[in-house]
């Protein structure tokens, strides 16, 4: 039976109107708006080929002064990097494997039907498959990668005897162009590794000092900003629901940017191969400028 998508969208999103999904044309923008001026390799932040770093150097210059670095060699012999390429992973048996596309792990959706509708849609803030479980529903893709040693360090396993018991702490991710979520900070003061297979993500980090008011909205009353152009109140939708990345580039973006030394505000093109190190408390958001899988 054919997956009906406005079904589940009206899952995922239910006070959100059919209309509503492409009520700011998003879709219609030029690419510039959502790649912004980072369309290469990253400026604002280390890129180190991990092949010549370990483990000692990694903490000293990285972990234990809280910076974030974009590392390369990581995942050059991952199997994950041909299996989880958008034409094998629909001709595979997870083409027809389910995967959660909502916030509470209750809105899934079939890998094969996501890969079409990501290709097709003009939705302002798509869909995104985020799904923390894959590795109990389909343990096979764990071998498709390994952690690299870097990460291997775990407290979250010693928190409780039972697996059931422990935060969640790894995701399978496969997004279309303009999906991503607000920004935020990682919970349970945790550090967190990104690594992409393919596509493109664009993510902005600020330092955890940086005030959540001013991230949330881009205004920041102790700069006596309130009153200036272009610091009313953002949508409701924007912000308390749907909280999704392309309306915080669309709308707080550009009032952020402004201070970007100021904030120390850091903002890069990830590339295929890339992981990223995102230290504990710092602010981030990604979003996707092409279909990627992570």
């Amino acid at each position: 039976m054919k997956l009906d998508i406005e079904t589940v969208k009206q899952q995922a999103r239910p006070w959100l109107p059919t209309t509503g999904w492409r009520k700011y044309g998003y879709a219609k923008e030029a690419p510039s708006v959502w790649k912004g001026e980072y369309d290469g390799r990253a400026t604002d932040i280390d890129v180190v080929d991990a092949r010549d770093l370990d483990l000692a150097s990694f903490r000293e210059r990285y972990e234990n002064t809280f910076q974030p670095v974009v590392l390369t060699g990581l995942s050059d012999d991952w199997e994950a990097r041909q299996t989880w390429e958008p034409s094998a992973l629909a001709n595979s048996h997870l083409g027809s494997c389910d995967f959660d596309v909502g916030d509470e792990d209750v809105v899934k959706m079939d890998l094969s039907s996501y890969l079409a509708y990501a290709s097709a849609t003009d939705d302002d803030a798509p869909l995104y498959i985020f799904d923390a479980h894959y590795g109990e529903r389909h343990p096979e893709m764990l071998q498709h990668y390994s952690v690299p040693e870097l990460f291997t360090e775990d407290y979250l396993k010693y928190l409780s005897s039972s697996p059931m018991l422990r935060p969640d702490y790894r995701w399978f991710l496969v997004g279309c162009e303009r999906s991503g979520f607000w920004i935020h900070r990682d919970p349970f003061y945790t550090s967190a590794w990104n690594a992409l297979i393919s596509g493109t993500k664009r993510w902005v980090l600020f330092p955890p000092e940086t005030s959540e008011a001013l991230l949330h909205d881009g205004c920041d009353s102790s700069h006596g900003s309130d009153g200036e152009a272009g610091c009313e109140e953002l949508p409701q939708e924007a912000v308390q629901k749907e909280r999704a990345a392309s309306h915080w580039f669309a709308k707080v973006y550009p009032r952020v940017v402004q201070r970007r030394e100021e904030l120390g505000m850091v903002e890069f093109i990830q590339q295929p191969g890339d992981v990223v190190y995102v230290p504990h408390q710092w602010w981030h958001i990604v979003m996707n400028t092409s279909l990627t899988k992570a």
